[in-house]
C-alpha cells in the first residue's frame, strides 16, 4: 500500500494522526524497527533533502525513507499493526529545509536562464547547501548579480504552487528538467514559482518566495567538470549575518575604527607586519652571528680543538637554527647545547677534524639520563626528553666522553 504524503498537500502541518499498516525490523539496523503508516506528514530523505525528524506517540523518529512508494519511519520503540498513532515533526527543521530547498529552485532557475547552466547536483546539508552546475566559470560580479536577482524574487513574494501532472512538459519554456526531474512520466509533482520556474520536485517548499527570507552565496569553486556553489537561505542566512556583524563590531572595537575602515586598517597592519618580520629576521640573523662568535670564544680549549657546553634558557627555533648554522663555520668546534624554552631540545654537533667522534653515538649513549629520544648522524644529533631537569647531567656526561676521546 502506497503511503499518502500529507506533506505534499500541506507542508505546514506539524501534527497528524494515522494508522500503522506494517511493523518490521529495520534492515540496516536490526536494533531498530521501521513502521509504515497509511498517511504521514514526515518527509522521507530524497532528492538531496534530508528527512524530517520528530516523534510518533512521544517516541523519537530517527530517520524516514521511501521504498517503492512506501514511506518507512525508523523508530526505537515497539508498535503494533493497526495501532492508531499521533505524530509531530520538528517544525524548525522542516521550515529550514523548506527555505533552503526553495532557495535552490530560485538559484537553479536563474542560473539556467542567464548562464545556460543546468543544475546537476544538489545537497542540503546541516550547515549549508550546495548545487553543482555544468558551467565552467562565474565571475565575482556575476555571482553578486545572481544573488541580488534571487533576493529580488524573494522580496517580490511570488506565489509557489504544486500540482500533480501525468505528463512532464519538458517543452514548456519555464520547465527545468535537471536533476529534480524524474525519469517517469506519470504522477509527477510540479513545483512552480509564478513566472520564474517550473520543475518536477518531491520536496517541501514554502507557498510564497518571501518566506525564504534571504539568500547568501558563500562560495563558488571548481568541481569535477563544472562549478559548485555553496549558499544558505532563510534563518541560516540571518544567523550568518548576525555572527558576521558581531565579529565586525568586535574587530572595530579592538582596532578603534569604524567597520567601514576595517579593510584599510587590516591592509595597513599586514604591511606593518611584513616590514616588522623582515626587520626581525635581519636582527635575528645578526644576533645569531654575534651569539655564535661569543659562544665560540667562551668555549673550552682542548688541544687544537674547542668544546662548547651551554644551556640556553630561551631562544626561538628560527634563531636557534641560525645559531647552529653559524657554529658550523668554526671547523675546530664541538658543541653541546641544551635549550629549555619554548620547547626542550638538545643538540650535539661535531664539525671539527675529529672524524671518528660520532654525535649520534654520544647522544644515544646519554639520552637515557633525560628519558629522551632522538637521533642524527656522525656530525649532528638532536632530540628531546621527559626530564629536562637532568639536562646538565646529560651534557656533562657527553663532555666526559668527548674529552676522553680527544685526550
Amino acid at each position: 500500500m502506497i503511503t499518502e504524503k500529507q506533506y505534499w498537500s500541506n507542508p505546514y502541518l506539524t501534527e497528524f494522526v494515522s494508522v500503522i499498516q506494517k511493523v518490521e525490523e529495520e534492515p540496516s539496523d536490526p536494533k531498530h524497527m521501521r513502521i509504515q503508516l497509511n498517511s504521514t506528514i514526515f518527509y522521507p530523505e530524497g532528492g538531496g533533502q534530508p528527512s524530517d525528524l520528530g516523534n510518533i506517540n512521544d517516541h523519537p523518529v530517527l530517520h524516514v525513507y521511501e521504498e517503492s512508494g512506501v514511506i518507512w519511519h525508523v523508530v526505537d520503540a515497539v508498535f503494533n499493526p493497526a495501532e492508531k498513532i499521533s505524530g509531530t515533526i520538528d517544525w524548525n527543521r522542516r521550515f529550514d529545509h523548506m527555505q533552503q530547498h526553495l532557495g535552490q529552485h530560485l538559484l537553479s532557475a536563474l542560473l539556467e536562464k542567464h548562464h545556460q547552466a543546468k543544475t546537476v547536483g544538489f545537497h542540503l546539508g546541516a550547515e549549508h547547501v550546495t548545487i553543482d552546475i555544468n558551467h565552467k566559470n562565474l565571475t565575482p560580479v556575476e555571482l553578486s548579480h545572481l544573488e541580488s536577482m534571487c533576493n529580488d524574487l524573494i522580496q517580490a513574494n511570488l506565489p509557489v504552487s504544486s500540482t500533480i501532472s501525468n505528463v512532464f512538459d519538458s517543452h514548456n519554456s519555464n520547465t527545468r528538467n535537471d536533476i529534480a526531474s524524474p525519469s517517469i512520466q506519470e504522477n509527477l509533482r510540479i513545483i512552480e514559482v509564478e513566472n520564474v520556474d517550473r520543475c518536477a520536485c518531491g520536496g517541501t517548499h514554502p507557498r510564497q518566495t518571501g518566506e525564504v527570507g534571504l539568500i547568501k552565496i558563500l562560495k563558488c569553486e571548481n568541481h569535477k567538470d563544472g562549478l559548485r556553489l555553496t549558499f544558505i537561505s532563510g534563518k541560516r542566512a540571518n544567523m550568518f549575518f548576525q555572527s558576521l556583524y558581531q565579529e565586525m563590531r568586535s574587530l572595530s572595537t579592538s582596532l578603534s575604527v569604524n567597520w567601514q575602515e576595517l579593510k584599510t586598517t587590516v591592509d595597513h597592519l599586514m604591511l606593518e607586519k611584513k616590514e616588522l618580520f623582515q626587520k626581525n629576521r635581519q636582527i635575528s640573523s645578526e644576533f645569531a652571528e654575534y651569539k655564535a662568535e661569543s659562544l665560540y670564544h667562551s668555549s673550552e680549549k682542548i688541544g687544537s680543538h674547542r668544546l662548547l657546553q651551554v644551556r640556553l634558557e630561551d631562544i626561538d627555533p628560527t634563531t636557534l637554527d641560525q645559531l647552529i648554522s653559524n657554529l658550523k663555520n668554526y671547523n675546530n668546534l664541538i658543541f653541546l647545547i641544551a635549550v629549555l624554552r619554548p620547547s626542550f631540545r638538545v643538540i650535539m654537533g661535531n664539525y671539527s677534524s675529529v672524524s671518528d667522534l660520532s654525535m649520534k653515538d654520544i647522544f644515544s649513549e646519554t639520552k637515557s639520563i633525560i628519558n629522551g629520544k632522538g637521533g642524527g648522524n656522525h656530525q649532528i644529533a638532536q632530540g628531546s626528553g621527559k626530564n629536562p631537569d637532568a639536562v646538565d647531567q646529560m651534557l656533562t656526561e657527553a663532555r666526559k666522553i668527548i674529552i676522553d676521546h680527544l685526550l
